[in-house]
């Protein structure tokens, strides 16, 4: 028994979702949503940032509530997922066009990992394009979770940014 007032919560239990609107309906936008057990949500739900009569992004809230309560916001969703799906597929046929491998074709998301040649360095790349062409892209060994040293020829790039 730890004296931590979480005597309450199953265990089994106690995996939280956190996500977001702003890669849904802008990337500005600072609002959100938590899915778990009622449990934890009660606990989080009680907190006093959260009744304190303010809340949390009470404005932003109650606009992006309307907006997909009254459905306006399904045909700004079905404009993005056809322009991303285009923009993807032209980055794929321009990578291909130009003899850069590309791991998977997209079929949602908004990026399209890229395997460079073996010899070229995903971050020397990375400071070449920003310095020369201002273009940016991540390095395939930002991605490493272990120590960096994986993905060295690899990069990921974004096609929701792509004009």
């Amino acid at each position: 028994n730890n004296n931590n007032n979480n005597d309450d919560i199953d265990h089994k239990t106690n995996v939280i979702s956190v996500s977001s609107f702003t890669k849904i309906l802008s990337p500005s936008l600072r609002l959100g949503w938590i899915e778990s057990h009622p449990t934890i949500i009660n606990k989080i739900a009680s907190l006093g940032y959260v009744v304190s009569g303010g809340g949390v992004n009470p404005f932003t809230s109650e606009i992006v509530a309307d907006s997909l309560e009254t459905k306006e916001v399904d045909a700004f969703l079905d404009t993005l997922v056809l322009s991303y799906y285009q923009r993807s597929q032209l980055l794929c046929k321009i990578l291909d066009k130009y003899g850069l491998k590309v791991l998977n074709i997209p079929t949602g998301g908004y990026f399209v990992w890229c395997q460079l040649p073996q010899n070229v360095s995903a971050q020397k790349l990375l400071e070449l394009a920003e310095k020369e062409y201002q273009v940016s892209f991540l390095a395939g060994p930002k991605c490493d979770v272990v120590n960096g040293s994986n993905f060295q020829n690899y990069i990921r790039l974004c096609f929701a940014y792509l004009n």
